[in-house]
């Protein structure tokens, strides 16, 4: 089954008990290292913002487009559905992008909010249908 994997030890050094092979263990560092530019991106856009008090409609449209690729990427790569409900709940991404969609909801441009809309669907997409059989081999 999918889900029914043997645990392993994180504890390894260099997160080595996370994955069995070279290359698992190349996409986990990969994801690490793409989540810290991002950030550092984000600390470009919103650092000169909470310096003046303002920010343009592009800082807006990369804050809203970088929560949303989040929370797409977290979508895609949720685990089973009782375990997914609560890490989502518990995920601090997923409060802030919610906060922040909401009550900034006009100021994005629409092309951004169409993006934005798109991007958790696709990984809702992901989820179910591309990483279960890519990953797992389910059909």
């Amino acid at each position: 089954e999918m889900w029914r994997a043997q645990p392993a030890s994180v504890e390894e050094p260099n997160g080595r008990g996370l994955s069995d092979t070279e290359i698992g263990q190349m996409m986990l560092w990969r994801g690490e290292m793409t989540h810290g530019a991002v950030c550092i991106i984000l600390l470009w856009v919103v650092a000169p913002a909470l310096n003046t008090g303002l920010m343009n409609p592009l800082g807006y449209d990369i804050l809203f487009v970088a929560h949303a690729s989040w929370i797409g990427i977290r979508l895609a790569f949720m685990g089973p559905l009782p375990v997914a409900v609560l890490s989502l709940a518990l995920e601090p991404r997923m409060w802030l992008a919610t906060g922040l969609f909401f009550s900034e909801v006009g100021v994005p441009s629409w092309q951004c909010k169409v993006a934005c809309l798109l991007m958790p669907l696709y990984g809702l997409f992901v989820n179910v249908h591309q990483y279960p059989q890519q990953v797992f081999r389910i059909r």
